[in-house]
């Protein structure tokens, strides 16, 4: 379905966005891009976007393509679609219509004839049923059975009687019983409630289906006299239909086969296609057809130069020819040249031309004969390789992905000076690990306003890449994910302006530098797709280098814990060697993630020193305390996260390396059992007054239950 101007464009390409669970609700194919809906209402694009007809907002990416799929916006509520030639139509849950890409006959329908390089609301109606796109028109219909188009009408395609293009959605005609709607090249099918079936517009190649080939139509004509009709999709100049017995009949241009009775005779009227009569899904590509029949079963046939049968080939067939490969099929839709399809799994498929990434595959095959799955990074489970770029305009929180969604960044709106354009990202791996910083290194380039607008910036790593950072430097990065010294060194050095040479070292920039220190708690080791995640606010950009403190620090934590001491008492204990060091900040929380300074403690000197802090706040049911040490060069750094519980058996829980210890509890050998916050039992064992080890234990809050007595802690 979507097809027509026949011209084909070679293209470069670049990319970008953020990709999770693959399984999908609604596929649609344009000339040579795509569109799908996930089953969480999330809307993915790709292929080619010289008329931003992808909707992602980056004026970089003109004249260029994407054969990866990338996510459009962050919303979970869109709900139907449909491509033209160079223009994406889609209606959201809410009922609302929204319209990108070409714009050059109104095919948007915004009252302009300008390209918008991402969604757009058209008008402010919310009664939007149905979408459907021609080459550079559409059609869309309400929920009251009225039928409304827009955009290019040379040929009466938008019915109204005129040749008159329309750059706002106008009513065709006054009938309110129009329930499906389908348009190709220049001509247009509808439903009726009462099954009569009906076209307008271009008729050289007798695709109306009124018997006879010639001029256009520019009202609606009946086609036949039977209230049969199902379904309806048009080609460039062919049209199939199915029957609501399920049998399959075509009409029009069949240059190519593409009619499938065998011939290659030009059909004026709709003809019944095989004895078959289980037919549920149909689409017309330009010289080529696609349906589904019976239990999931694809048959393709006519033009086959770039193997959009699908069937191994590049030989035409004149008849419906059953593909053995796609044997699960529920959904068809059809390019130019080219198909995509969805399986009994929700899972796309992809087949024919691909100069213009129409496919969606990531290697970006030039045409592929049989077909293949969409396989690309989820989950963002890539980190991006060395010299990708990303550019999107910023939102409320965005994730910058380069190829395929390897991600590069992920940036955040705060209050202050926060950034309200388009942001362009970059990343570097060096080939040899420099001697200072960590190799892979970043730009990020705010096109307004980089020194003064702010973002709270997420940067990723490897494990080794911290690994071949340490190899070479005597202060250290985080060496696995438990090492909190690893974590107190980390340092990001920012260096204003961009690359003068776009080579990204820090010799290149020629603006301020600053270092930032970022909170342990905002540098996580992320399980899951085993990467290291670090979090820093910012004021400013644009060159990014990680790196460690050019000395040591000027403490070095030796213990840390925490009891409880008659009611509402907190005891805080810690031993340090300090050096250089100025002060401590005590630090409470009661959700264990905002903060408050409750009491300022002076620094003993340059020793080992041991210090104790008594805290009558304990009123919550869980409280916790951290520590932050000042130096005198007003350098910050802090201690892990201890947590106590009001009420608990006095001496408390003390956490220390990844051991959970009981204090002032004599006892030994009795059951002790761990669970998270889910009830999920994680730990069960004898306590025998030994440090019991939580290393397995994600970062979180737990609860201890032991002889009748319940404790929380924190892991951090």
């Amino acid at each position: 379905m979507r097809i027509y101007i026949i011209i084909l464009i070679n293209c470069c390409f670049n990319i970008i966005l953020f990709a999770q669970d693959h399984s999908y609700l609604k596929i649609n194919a344009g000339f040579v891009h795509g569109v799908s809906i996930r089953n969480d209402g999330s809307l993915w694009t790709w292929g080619d976007n010289h008329y931003s007809q992808l909707g992602d907002s980056t004026g970089i990416y003109y004249y260029t393509i994407c054969p990866g799929p990338i996510r459009i916006g962050c919303e979970y509520n869109w709900q139907k679609i449909a491509c033209g030639n160079h223009h994406t139509l889609a209606i959201k849950n809410d009922g609302t219509l929204w319209a990108w890409g070409n714009n050059s006959n109104g095919n948007l329908g915004d009252g302009t004839n300008i390209d918008k390089s991402y969604p757009i609301q058209i008008g402010s109606d919310n009664d939007w049923a149905m979408v459907s796109a021609g080459a550079n028109f559409s059609f869309a219909l309400k929920n009251n059975g009225t039928l409304w188009s827009w955009g290019e009408n040379i040929n009466g395609q938008l019915g109204n009687g005129t040749t008159t293009d329309l750059n706002v959605p106008t009513q065709m005609g006054n009938e309110n019983n129009w329930v499906f709607i389908e348009n190709g090249y220049r001509y247009s099918l509808a439903i009726k409630s009462d099954s009569t079936l009906w076209s307008w517009g271009l008729n050289a190649n007798g695709q109306l289906g009124l018997g006879y080939s010639g001029g256009p139509k520019l009202t609606p004509q009946k086609v036949g006299t039977q209230k049969t009709w199902k379904k309806v999709n048009a080609g460039n100049f062919h049209t199939l239909a199915i029957k609501y017995d399920s049998t399959l009949w075509a009409w029009g241009n069949n240059t190519k086969g593409q009619i499938g009775d065998g011939t290659t005779s030009q059909v004026n009227s709709p003809k019944k296609i095989t004895n078959l009569k289980r037919w549920t899904d149909i689409s017309a590509g330009a010289f080529f057809s696609t349906a589904i029949e019976g239990n999931d079963s694809l048959f393709t046939w006519g033009y086959n130069h770039l193997g959009q049968l699908g069937d191994g080939t590049q030989i035409d067939k004149l008849t419906p020819l059953y593909n053995s490969t796609m044997t699960s099929c529920k959904k068809i839709e059809t390019g130019s040249s080219h198909c995509i399809a969805l399986d009994i799994n929700n899972h796309i498929w992809s087949w024919g031309a691909g100069e213009s990434g129409q496919l969606g595959q990531c290697s970006n095959p030039s045409s592929i004969n049989n077909p293949t799955e969409i396989n690309y990074p989820f989950s963002n489970s890539e980190i991006a390789v060395s010299k990708d770029s990303a550019s999107k305009i910023q939102s409320t929180v965005t994730y910058y992905s380069s190829f395929c969604n390897n991600l590069i960044a992920k940036l955040q709106l705060i209050t202050e000076a926060s950034l309200s354009c388009r942001v362009n990202t970059k990343v570097w791996i060096e080939t040899n690990q420099p001697n200072n910083f960590v190799k892979r290194h970043f730009e990020i380039t705010p096109l307004n306003n980089a020194s003064t607008s702010g973002a709270k910036v997420t940067l990723y790593f490897l494990q080794s890449e911290f690994d071949e950072f340490n190899a070479i430097n005597s202060i250290k990065l985080p060496s696995n994910p438990d090492d909190f010294d690893g974590k107190v060194h980390l340092l990001i050095e920012k260096r204003g302006g961009t690359s003068l040479d776009g080579t990204g070292l820090p010799s290149s920039y020629n603006g301020s530098i600053t270092t930032i220190n970022p909170l342990e708690d905002d540098i996580i080791w992320n399980s899951n797709e085993n990467r290291w995640e670090v979090s820093f606010n910012t004021v400013g950009f644009s060159g990014f280098f990680a790196k460690t403190t050019s000395e040591s620090l000027p403490i070095i934590w030796k213990s840390i814990s925490i009891i409880r001491k008659n009611q509402n008492k907190a005891v805080l204990t810690w031993s340090i060697i300090e050096k250089n060091n100025a002060y401590f900040k005590v630090l409470r929380s009661t959700s264990g993630k905002d903060f408050e300074v409750v009491a300022e403690i002076k620094s003993k000197g340059d020793n080992e020193n041991y210090y104790e802090f008594e805290d009558y706040y304990l009123n919550n049911s869980i409280t916790y305390y951290k520590l932050q040490y000042v130096d005198n060069e007003n350098n910050i750094g802090f201690s892990k996260i201890l947590s106590i519980k009001n009420g608990e058996k006095e001496g408390g829980i003390t956490i220390e390396s990844n051991r959970l210890i009981l204090n002032g509890i004599p006892e030994n050998n009795f059951p002790l059992r761990i669970y998270n916050m889910q009830g999920i039992l994680m730990y069960d064992y004898y306590y025998s007054n030994n440090p019991i080890d939580i290393s397995f234990l994600f970062r979180g809050i737990y609860v201890v239950v032991c002889e009748q007595e319940i404790f929380k802690f924190y892991k951090n």
